[in-house]
């Protein structure tokens, strides 16, 4: 029950003591600060003219910046955890003092102390609190806690208000509400021991971000027009604000001239004020920025301010303030009501906001000199102009309003400016984001071997030059031409011992240059036999009837020395003799014959090279493809119509299309937009961003159409996750719908960045991501500035700071979106489209069937059994046979032998604890610290290809086949050592990767793992891992970083092995 109670204040585990705390030491510092203000202003009045109230407020401005000062200096020098406490101390015991002042000094003197330091030591207070509260919680942690802490300190506001005049109708005396304020605020103090004891506020501070060194004193803050026009707001708001409250004071005071009815209406007025402001905040301000924006928030509070007091004005200054005081009294409260709580639910957070769109480098120090310096200097300013008011004869109470009036229009129209300038400085802001060369941050792999390419050690340049072969080869030709150049002997030679043995082409003239350089050096014999070979080629002359009889010889010599000898031709007219090679049975014949048709940019082999794409000459295809470029892209296009085609192969066809990157390719690449195959579409995304290509208004509508989709589908997932969470449906179904939501907003920004300029959308999403409400309030602003009015009403939904269940309610204006009861989500999960939900969602969700108690046995599940999915059909038949056996014998008889023999194995396996599904082999998987960040998608692709061995004691097993294969695996249980060449290099640890470290390209010694004791572990083929890492970036960095890990762990014996 009290983790529901939690759970329904998003109050996460872990942070229940803490908030809860705080919590209750908010609402006695709210107490404190109810009684404390209402004691202090009906004493005041009770004792001093209407005329002294400017006077004592300048004091306590005065009081208010030297405490302040003092506290900032202090803060500095004292720990945290120690400072909150004595902070509070000194702000319980001078509250106790004022109170058991009156027995020793004079009331006059006591009272206006009281009144003084009514304000200095409520900002003592709460900066003490909301310092401990941030230093507790991190800013994703605040945005869902402060609102909720914050409501503690409303709370007691409240209550203390409306019970105070319940205690004077007992005859409790105005001065002995200080007796409460005084225990409220040591009971606050008791419950900072607790938190200062209990938990630490100096590690979880957040560093300050560095600060440009531009000058941010006051006199340069005005140079900017924007800053100047912000300080000015906050001053005329600071005016009216002291205006209206002197104002209502002194009607206040002439209503109720006995102190303790007129404590009594304070706190009934209190009260009501804070409610009102909970329920503007609440409901209003949210409505007044999404319906009307930031300028009608910014010009609401003057304008509605200034119809109250023209009333005020009109009936005080018409009838007389003897004829009319209840009336003008009436309208008075009624603008102190509405200025006070405009202020704390409209303008406040509205200011957040506005300093959002300053450079962040000086954004934190201006906001400090506005709500510090600015407004402490307002105050005086205010005081001072009120005094010296009041000192003339005639002012009176109308008069107050008539100087209101003339603040309010000053108000209004500073608010217009402002709102003017905050738009010029979004301009601005973008503009910059356009021009910003920091772009979008990546970690790109292939940057990452070209630094390790120039590396000192030989290691580190094998690996990566391994790497740089698997992932590109264009780049690994480049590579090994590069490698030419070094000044290491044994570097060069494994250069040419890699040309020579995959046929590379001399002819390149960087390539040939870098061979007959090594002529005369350590490396000439290689060196020379290449070059010999070359000039065999070159001197051969034949007719084309002579090469075709070669080219079909059953010689292999001769149909390679034909293969090589095209590359030396002067033009290329032999398609035939190409179209022959290209058949050739002999892989290194096949291998050359492709380099050819890249060296030639022969376009008529592009349906060919298509096909080798799901071959293991897919490499060599692929760069031959990016070569001949434009010439080929009808032929790519033609390939997505072509039934039983791959998936990976069509991945790797719009990838070249995005190498390519002519009119013609970008125009294949936008239509696979809204492509029914969103594996594709994803890539394709990608490729438009890769080429910066932005969109004309022709392919706009078809952009917005796919934005349309991505918030369809991103509503569809949060209303899935709201059920999982209230229905706590498992972790893993909750991690794959929180990966789910995170690809869906990840293809959103990526349409967008299409649409729009890439560079805004990318910071855009940064403020989104921050967690803050002032952050995604910039980013929904700057959105606006150039988003279409057509995807307004889709997207601004999704992206505001509103909770689930109102996105949802907003959304279902245009699409059909409901949050569904478990059992029906569970189901619609397991049915829906395989392009809107990953398998790894469905098989969580056929999991999660099993927790659901009123759920039976359905033929969705049953029909899932048939799913040739694999990994999907073993969770399915898990489930109906832990259901009903007898259902599931009888759905064996319907299906394959093949499947049923599988399945059947693998239910016999589980139930006698053996965990070999695909299921369990992911589990493993995504548990390893280098593979755990890949998506789910990917982690499966890998579990297919591998499958669970069991190892004896005492049992050995060859990592590397006596025909050069690799095997790839994952220790699951046990123990397992690694030897090379019969060489103990040490223990492999459980759940870490097991494999070729680093060597991945010395495959000649005899690489074995031994396992000391029984070991279970998934095992799979390298040469499958390394084509995954072909096609994906984030697959081959983490194997990068592995191998690199192994390469420091294993130094030792690789260096000789190298050597």
């Amino acid at each position: 029950m009290a983790r529901g109670f939690y759970k329904a204040l998003n109050i996460e585990t872990g942070e229940e003591a803490s908030v809860m705390l705080l919590i209750f030491q908010s609402v006695f510092l709210g107490v404190f600060y109810g009684t404390f203000d209402i004691s202090a202003h009906s004493l005041f009045l009770e004792v001093f003219e209407q005329s002294m109230i400017p006077k004592a407020f300048l004091v306590s401005g005065v009081v208010g910046i030297v405490m302040t000062s003092i506290y900032a200096w202090l803060q500095s020098r004292i720990r945290f955890s120690i400072f909150s406490i004595i902070n509070l101390s000194f702000v319980a015991i001078l509250t106790v003092l004022m109170r058991f002042g009156f027995g020793f000094f004079e009331n006059r003197t006591v009272v206006f102390v009281i009144f003084v330091m009514m304000g200095p030591i409520n900002i003592l207070a709460l900066l003490g609190f909301w310092g401990t509260v941030g230093r507790m919680f991190t800013l994703r942690q605040g945005k869902r806690l402060f609102g909720m802490i914050d409501t503690g300190q409303i709370i007691g506001i409240i209550v203390s208000s409306y019970s105070i005049p319940v205690l004077l109708s007992f005859a409790v005396e105005t001065r002995d509400l200080l007796y409460i304020s005084a225990v409220s605020v040591v009971v606050a103090l008791l419950f900072q021991f607790i938190i200062s004891g209990r938990f630490s506020m100096e590690q979880k501070e957040v560093p300050a971000e560095e600060e440009s060194k531009t000058d941010t004193g006051l006199a340069a803050m005005f140079k900017s027009r924007y800053i100047g026009y912000m300080s000015l707001f906050v001053v005329l708001l600071i005016s009216v604000t002291i205006f209206v409250h002197f104002s209502f004071l002194g009607v206040a005071r002439e209503s109720y001239p006995d102190h303790s009815d007129l404590a009594s209406f304070f706190g009934y007025f209190n009260g009501t004020l804070m409610v009102f402001s909970v329920l503007i905040k609440t409901f209003v301000y949210g409505r007044v920025l999404k319906t009307w924006g930031l300028k009608l928030a910014l010009v609401i509070s003057p304008l509605l301010i200034l119809v109250f007091t023209i009333v005020a004005a009109v009936i005080g200054g018409v009838f007389g303030l003897a004829a009319s005081f209840t009336m003008f009294f009436l309208i008075i409260s009624v603008t102190k009501l509405f200025t006070k709580s405009l202020q704390d639910s409209i303008v406040a957070p509205s200011m957040k906001i506005l300093y959002q769109s300053l450079d962040s480098k000086i954004r934190y120090s201006v906001q400090a000199r506005i709500d510090g310096t600015i407004n402490e200097i307002s105050v005086l300013l205010s005081s001072l102009l009120a005094a010296g008011l009041v000192s003339l004869a005639f002012f009176s109470l109308v008069h107050y309003t008539y100087v209101l009036i003339i603040l309010l229009a000053a108000w209004a129209f500073v608010a217009f400016k402002l709102y003017q300038a905050y738009r010029n400085s979004l301009n601005s802001s973008l503009a910059k984001f356009r021009q910003s060369d920091a772009g979008i941050e990546k970690t790109d792999i292939r940057s990452i071997l070209d630094r390790d390419l120039k590396s000192a050690s030989m290691i580190s340049i094998r690996n990566a030059l391994g790497f740089v072969e698997i992932t590109d080869f264009e780049g690994f030709k480049n590579a090994l031409s590069a490698l030419l150049k070094s000044a290491s002997d044994k570097i060069r030679r494994m250069s040419l011992r890699r040309i020579d043995e995959l046929n590379l082409p001399l002819s390149e003239a960087e390539l040939e240059a870098g061979v007959k350089q090594e002529q005369k050096g350590k490396n000439k014999d290689i060196a020379s036999d290449l070059l010999k070979r070359l000039d065999d080629y070159r001197a051969r002359k034949m007719t084309s009837d002579d090469m075709m009889l070669m080219a079909k010889s059953a010689n292999r010599n001769d149909r390679l020395i034909i293969a090589m000898a095209l590359f030396e031709l002067k033009e290329f007219k032999h398609h035939a003799i190409l179209n022959t090679l290209l058949r050739d049975p002999d892989p290194h014949i096949r291998t050359t014959a492709i380099q050819v048709s890249a060296f030639w940019k022969v376009s008529e082999a592009s349906p060919v090279l298509i096909d080798f794409l799901a071959t293991k000459y897919f490499r060599q295809a692929y760069d031959a493809l990016v070569r001949i470029g434009e010439e080929a892209v009808e032929s790519l296009e033609q390939s997505y119509y072509k039934s039983g085609i791959e998936q990976h192969t069509l991945n790797r066809i719009t990838r070249i299309l995005g190498k390519i990157g002519n009119t013609e390719a970008i125009n294949s690449l936008l239509g696979k937009i809204n492509y029914q195959n969103r594996e594709v579409e994803e890539i394709a995304l990608l490729a438009l961003l890769e080429l910066e290509y932005q969109s004309d208004e022709n392919n706009l509508q078809k952009i917005i159409d796919g934005v349309r989709t991505s918030v369809h589908q991103i509503a569809w997932n949060l209303a899935a996750l709201s059920t999982i969470a209230e229905n706590e449906l498992g972790e893993s179904l909750d991690f794959s719908f929180r990966e789910e939501l995170e690809v869906s907003f990840n293809r959103l920004y990526n349409l967008l960045s299409i649409a729009y300029d890439p560079n805004s959308i990318h910071h855009i999403r940064q403020n989104l991501e921050s967690g803050t409400s002032e952050g995604i309030g910039f980013a929904i602003e700057l959105l606006d500035i150039f988003v279409s009015d057509e995807v307004k009403p889709v997207l601004f939904p999704v992206l505001e700071d509103t909770n689930t269940v109102e996105k949802i309610r907003q959304l279902q204006v245009e699409f059909p979106i409901v949050i569904m009861e478990p059992d029906e989500l569970l189901l619609s999960i397991i049915n829906r489209d395989p392009n809107l939900v990953g398998p790894f969602s469905k098989a969580a969700a056929i999991n999660a069937i099993s927790q659901l108690e009123k759920t039976g046995l359905t033929d969705d599940l049953l029909a899932q059994v048939f799913n040739p999915d694999e990994l999907l059909s073993e969770l399915a038949a898990l489930q109906v046979n832990r259901m009903d056996k007898p259902s599931f014998e009888e759905v064996l008889d319907r299906i394959s032998a093949d499947q049923k023999s599988r399945l059947t194995k693998q239910v016999r396996d589980c139930e006698e604890g053996w965990e070999n599904l695909i299921w369990d082999r992911m589990q493993l998987l995504m548990g390893n610290k280098y593979l755990k960040g890949l998506s789910s998608k990917l982690i499966y692709k890998i579990a297919k290809e591998m499958e669970l061995v069991h190892l004896m004691p005492e049992q050995s097993f060859d990592m590397v086949g006596d025909d050069g294969t690799a095997k790839f695996g994952l220790l699951r249980t046990g123990e397992l050592d690694l030897r090379v060449d019969d060489k103990e290099l040490g223990n492999i640890p459980v759940n870490d990767l097991v494999g070729v470290p680093p060597l991945i390209i010395l495959k000649k010694n005899k690489i074995k793992i031994f396992s000391p004791a029984e070991t279970s572990m998934l095992i799979g083929s390298q040469s499958l891992i390394d084509d995954m890492m072909f096609d994906n970036e984030d697959l081959a960095l983490a194997m990068y970083n592995w191998a690199g890990d192994q390469e420091n762990r294993w130094q030792i014996i690789t260096k000789e092995m190298v050597s």
